[in-house]
Parts: structure tokens; sequence; C-alpha cells
């Protein structure tokens, strides 16, 4: 099991925070990878598993915009540390809550695959 927590107390109840579970035959193939996000949850599924190389995960978990763990620019900074995570690798993928506040911009990132 991979977790990432926050290190406050909400409401003097421990709150928050991202967990992946999986079995523990699995666990020789799941390779946490340390970043100092606290709004993605990185993990890597070795090839030896997928026999298709890599795979690069990251569980996301933007918090509401007027919570007390908001972040000014939370998809700029998830758009940043996804760039530097994917450098390497050509199997990437997102998931989780992110909360998505667009208002009017729009509901999707174009990716310029020329900075890679």
């Amino acid at each position: 099991m991979l977790g990432k927590h926050r290190k406050h107390v909400a409401r003097r109840k421990k709150s928050g925070g991202i967990i992946v579970a999986y079995r523990n035959s699995l666990d020789k193939y799941i390779i946490p990878i340390e970043t100092e996000s606290k709004l993605v949850l990185w993990f890597k599924i070795t090839n030896s598993l997928t026999k298709c190389g890599d795979i690069i995960c990251g569980v996301v978990y933007i918090p509401p915009e007027y919570s007390e763990y908001a972040l000014e620019n939370p998809h700029g900074v998830i758009e940043e540390e996804f760039r530097r995570i994917s450098i390497n690798c050509t199997s990437v993928i997102m998931l989780g809550n992110f909360n998505s506040r667009t208002r009017n911009l729009p509901d999707f990132v174009l990716l310029d695959f020329d900075i890679f």
C-alpha cells in the first residue's frame, strides 16, 4: 500500500490524503516515486508486470477551492510535475479527484510534445 497524508489536522480530526491499495503479490512491480508534491502520489508499474514498458501513474487529489489546503494554481503545479516525471517515460496515467474548477476556461490541456 502506498500513501501520502496531510501533516496538518483539520477540525481536530485527521483529514485527507491519497492512498493506493493493491495485492501483496504486486508489491515487487509497484515502485513509489518520491516527490515534494502534496497533490499527486506517483508510482511506477514496472515492465516486469506490463511487458510493454514501465508505466508511471499519478493519483491526484486537488483540495476544494476554499479549503485550508487549496493552492493558487493546482493544475499548473501538477502540469509542471507531470513534465518532470514523464520526461523519460512514454506511458503516463493520471487519475483521481481533480476537483475541476475551470469556470470559463477550457476543460482540457493541450500538450506541446515538442518540449518533451
